[in-house]
């Protein structure tokens, strides 16, 4: 294409711009080159001022403009047709006429422009510092990865789910492309929406320039910044004029979804535009009934049937429930419609779709930064363990605070708009008041960089004994976040991965965040095969407590189960851990096909007994690859936490991988259950509902929210109220209850459950520091 000289043309349409209109001429302006010349097509639309003979003067001067007037006038759609008529350049360019062009953009194009199968270039935007309006929010455009065209039916969809820029002034066509293909502005306002859509269904060879080569002013009564029933009703002409198109092409089917989502994306957001920007409650009233009209009439001139679509929906965005809502409530003969669609609107404004870790955990693995620890099933797919970034995917990974925030960012932006499939179907979102990821720093900080074990459990994989070493520093992102004040409050620490205790950047690291962290108690899964005296002074002076799972009760199931054939080194140094503060170690038994026979479990509680490990904590846990915990073994896992307590041991917890594989829970399996338990004389030690009528529950987070929805036992006892000692809850309320300051508890004598999992310990160990009685935690097993 380089082989002759290239011929660029500007495309501006004008109307009342004789302000402007210069600026704009100038920065299209070039020095002559023999490699490219410029021409310059101005239609104005019949300005009723004196726009047009500013203009023609204006020519005069700029040799290159050509000016031209509409008969009468119809929107820059219909101008920038004209102007499209008139050029004769290969590449077109659409500028506004209170923009301009960067200096270098017909240089760098060109520069780029090597295929002579170009259609499309896209490039990127920023607004002018002399902008009149204030700025709101973004600037430039994040869709040019998604426009390079990969996969072009992708890159469709994206556009109907309006992740794709739809201003055609941030992009130049080839004449001949839209010639050949008949693309032409529709008239009326949002012209650009369907003619981009028509460029790229029909375009072969795109090319993207990401750099910022327009300059937008964001003027205050521009289109851009005024809002009105034209604006309504252009929008909607180019929805319609898109189904049409896909019809005629018999492929509407294939976007049917993305197409319903996207109106859906639409009709919520002018909603809550008409909400922001109008404060005229006749203007407000007029906006609604034109956009419930225009939604009626889509509906009735097309096949989608939205209705439907989301009555077969479990997860809704934020727009879908606003636009379920507008739709129910125009239908009706309510009264006050406004105000109650604003009332609504206002009580989900802040709310978005998140999860705890997402906004305030960081997990460290060896190549990559994950968000989550998570593990559930969803359409019998094993899913969880959400990725944030990884270096051998992401070529621009960084190690550091700032590109970890920047991905949570993403993944929670992409979460609500329904296109984060690695989150599909997961229990622990909520839609609440998250505000911002790592907004008050990291809560929840693990370290499982490295996948170097001196076991191999069956139940576990290459994630975390393949061998590997961590990728990046960790140390220097350890002092990263601490110089982002990102952990200067992490209340969590916790080590995983392999076995945390044999890297040797362990007690190095673990010193580090000991001397930064004052109050943290680092948290260390370990197999406890080595013996680490830095971590025991920890353990003494309450600054760490370690996690340890046995799984076994013989030598031969340990082999089988561990890959290693020494329990008894792991139970003497548990004791020797345990010797000060036992109340910093928690010994787990995570239940398996090969470890749950009777036997099995009455030598384990034996070992318990041999080395004097009752007052330690024991968490009861259960295989992650299945989907339910089956009748035989949730009656073994009940017989073992029954035993454990007919031994003495100070206290016990299911964890969340048992509380989300319980189905099914009803009178009858609880009756099953007591009456195995009776058999062995444990059946005292189940809680039943007869016994707890009225009782308090200190925790309200995800897991205490998951233990009162799974669990028989909370269907049929009260609660009367919750406690939890964080300030930013209390005064809130959860399950309709009030939430109080665990110092409620001097006045009130009542039951108190632990609901919580890996965190049940701690909080065991702040009821005892409150100097309140033992006797009032429910230990019995409660399903």
């Amino acid at each position: 294409m380089k082989d002759v000289q290239m011929k660029f043309s500007v495309i501006i349409p004008t109307y009342q711009s004789k302000a402007f209109i210069e600026k704009a001429i100038l920065s299209a302006q070039v020095k002559k080159s023999d490699k490219y010349n410029i021409e310059i097509i101005i239609v104005d639309d019949c300005s009723p001022d004196n726009t047009y003979e500013c203009i023609k003067d204006l020519s005069l001067k700029y040799t290159n403009v050509k000016l031209f007037q509409q008969e009468q006038n119809g929107g820059p759609g219909l101008a920038r047709n004209r102007g499209i008529e008139e050029s004769s350049g290969d590449f077109l360019f659409f500028l506004d006429s209170d923009d301009t062009f960067d200096k270098n953009i017909f240089n760098i194009v060109y520069q780029k422009l090597s295929d002579k199968n170009i259609d499309i270039v896209f490039f990127d935007w920023k607004y002018d510092i002399n902008s009149t309006a204030s700025i709101s929010g973004y600037e430039g455009r994040d869709d040019l990865t998604i426009l390079q065209y990969k996969d072009k039916k992708n890159t469709l969809t994206e556009f109907l789910l309006n992740k794709i820029d739809c201003s055609v002034i941030y992009s130049a066509f080839k004449k001949e492309f839209l010639v050949k293909n008949k693309i032409f502005f529709r008239e009326g306002i949002h012209e650009d929406v369907d003619f981009i859509f028509k460029c790229i269904l029909y375009s072969t060879k795109v090319l993207t320039i990401n750099k910022q080569l327009y300059l937008k002013n964001n003027r205050e009564h521009s289109i851009i910044n005024s809002f009105t029933q034209k604006h309504i009703e252009g929008y909607f002409g180019a929805l319609y004029e898109i189904y049409h198109i896909l019809e005629s092409k018999n492929i509407f089917y294939e976007y049917e979804v993305a197409y319903k989502r996207g109106v859906i994306n639409i009709v919520a957001s002018r909603i809550i535009r008409i909400y922001n920007i109008l404060n005229n409650n006749t203007s407000i009233e007029e906006m609604l009934n034109c956009l419930y009209d225009e939604t009626v009439k889509l509906h009735n001139m097309t096949s989608i049937n939205i209705d439907v679509y989301l009555e077969s929906k479990n997860f809704k965005t934020k727009y879908e429930m606003v636009y379920e809502f507008f739709i129910e409530l125009y239908r009706s003969e309510s009264i006050d419609k406004e105000e109650k669609l604003k009332e609504f609107i206002t009580s989900i404004k802040d709310k978005s779709w998140s999860c705890f870790d997402l906004h305030n955990s960081v997990f460290l693995a060896p190549d990559e930064i994950r968000t989550c620890c998570k593990r559930y099933f969803h359409n019998n797919e094993f899913k969880g363990d959400v990725v944030l970034f990884n270096k051998n995917k992401d070529p621009q990974y960084e190690f550091n605070y700032k590109y970890i925030l920047n991905k949570k960012t993403t993944l929670f932006k992409e979460i609500n708009r329904e296109n984060a499939p690695e989150c599909d179907g997961c229990p622990f979102l909520k839609f609440d008041n998250w505000g911002t990821p790592l907004e008050n720093g990291i809560k929840y900080l693990s370290f499982e960089y490295h996948s170097v074990c001196n076991m191999k459990c069956t139940y576990c994989s290459d994630t975390y004994y393949g061998g590997k070493q961590a990728s990046y520093d960790v140390e220097e992102l350890v002092v990263n976040l601490k110089e982002n004040n990102a952990i200067e409050n992490v209340p969590y620490v916790v080590w995983g991965g392999g076995e945390p205790t044999i890297d040797k950047s362990f007690t190095k690291v673990l010193g580090l965040l000991d001397k930064s962290l004052e109050t943290t108690k680092q948290r260390v899964i370990t197999n406890a095969v080595k013996y680490v005296p830095e971590l025991f002074n920890l353990l003494n002076t309450d600054k760490a407590y370690i996690v340890t799972s046995i799984d076994a009760g013989t030598e031969e199931t340990f082999m089988d189960v561990r890959g290693i054939s020494k329990i008894d080194q792991v139970m003497k140094n548990l004791q020797s851990y345990s010797s000060i503060n036992p109340h910093n170690i928690i010994i787990k038994y995570l239940l398996l096909d090969n470890n749950s026979a009777f036997n099995e479990i009455n030598s384990f509680v034996n070992l318990i007994k041999e080395y004097k490990l009752e007052n330690c904590n024991f968490q009861i846990s259960y295989d992650f690859k299945s989907e339910e915990i089956l009748d035989d073994s949730l009656e073994k896992m009940c017989y073992l936490y029954c035993l454990l307590l007919d031994i003495g041991v100070e206290f016990i917890f299911l964890d969340d991988l048992v509380w989300q594989r319980l189905v099914n829970i009803n009178s009858e399996k609880i009756d099953r259950i007591k009456d195995f338990l009776k058999q062995y004389s444990l059946s005292k030690y189940f809680a039943t509902t007869d016994e707890y009528k009225n009782i308090i529950v200190w925790g309200t987070g995800a897991q205490a929210e998951l233990i009162i929805n799974k669990s028989y036992f909370f269907k049929y006892v009260d609660i009367d109220f919750f406690v939890d000692p964080r300030k930013e809850v209390i005064g809130n309320k959860f399950f309709d209850k009030d939430i109080k300051s665990p110092n409620i508890l001097k006045d009130i004598d009542l039951p108190v459950f632990i609901g919580a999992v890996q965190s049940a310990p701690l909080i065991y160990r702040q009821y005892l520091d409150l100097r309140f009685s033992k006797d009032r935690i429910i230990k019995k097993l409660v399903l």
